[in-house]
């Protein structure tokens, strides 16, 4: 008798292991995936602010906005989320008709990804137009890191150019380093915030230094001036781009044929962007810290 109650137990003690186990594996299999940041996907962060959007899903689509482009040589190759943009030395594309939105931006955030061998030459990936001026409203591009006489095999600047109308300083250039960032998959967003004038760039969710005029090199969210610092303390304040009516992807405005300035030709030192360009969006405003970082770590996981 006592051995047979033994035998059940270890019967019921075997069947509840078993049981047990199986609802661990069913737990796992079908637990939902945790939220970052408190988001569950990209698509919940700032939805109403998002004013352009190219997953580049084999097209040129933009999904917020609906702004139809024109590819030239352009291509698509494996992207960090499916298809990417897939620029070309002789390749870009243009979207004639940048619409009301993106040319009335007070503040932004850009966030993209970007996979490229070392730049050449300024390398041209983002250009809103000016139609009147050498420089664009708003340009995104690299250039090479050049150290003893060489470029940097690892290493390349990230410069954006824009233009505020509202002030003496109207075109600033921000430059800052990327380490690490040579063909391989990098996160890159900048941000500005007009009312307060402060700029940010973040590689793969991390803020990180920027050199602008009148601040200390590699400041952290530096404020723009909008005039001579040592004399008139004057911020960069909200944008306002004029003469902006087209975009480029993959090259500057003046190296588009027919480019999209006045009078504007291909110059010697610049090129296209031969590399490949993800899940390019624009919000307008300059989006927390940790939204910048929840996209970069959902974008990484294709949430």
């Amino acid at each position: 008798m006592k051995r047979n109650l033994f035998k059940q137990s270890i019967y019921l003690i075997a069947g509840v292991l078993i049981l047990s186990s199986c609802e661990e594996d069913h737990n796992d299999e079908y637990a939902p995936e945790k939220p970052i940041g408190g988001y569950n996907s990209v698509r919940e962060i700032s939805p109403d602010n998002l004013v352009g959007y190219w997953a580049f899903e084999n097209s040129l689509t933009d999904s917020a906005g609906s702004l139809q482009a024109t590819p030239t040589n352009i291509t698509y190759a494996t992207g960090k989320k499916g298809q990417a943009f897939q620029g070309a030395a002789n390749g870009y594309a243009v979207i004639n008709d940048a619409g009301t939105v993106l040319p009335a931006l007070t503040s932004y955030t850009i966030t993209f990804w970007a996979y490229t061998a070392q730049a050449s030459k300024a390398t041209g990936i983002f250009a809103l137009n000016n139609s009147k001026d050498f420089w664009g409203s708003l340009d995104i591009y690299i250039e090479p890191y050049i150290q003893n006489g060489v470029p940097n095999v690892d290493s390349l600047f990230f410069k954006i150019h824009m233009n505020n109308d509202n002030v003496v300083w109207k075109g600033q250039f921000t430059d800052t380093k990327f380490g690490a960032a040579v063909n391989k998959w990098v996160h890159i967003a900048a941000t500005y915030d007009g009312d307060k004038s402060i700029y940010n760039v973040y590689v793969n969710g991390k803020q990180i230094g920027v050199n602008t005029a009148g601040n200390p090199q590699g400041t952290k969210g530096p404020k723009l001036h909008g005039d001579d610092p040592a004399t008139h303390d004057i911020p960069y304040g909200l944008l306002k781009f004029v003469n902006a009516s087209k975009i480029a992807f993959g090259a500057f405005q003046f190296q588009t044929v027919p480019s999209l300035n006045v009078g504007g030709t291909p110059q010697d030192w610049a090129t296209n962007f031969s590399g490949a360009l993800d899940e390019f969006r624009i919000y307008n405003k300059a989006l927390a810290e940790s939204d910048v970082n929840s996209i970069y770590k959902l974008e990484s996981l294709g949430r």
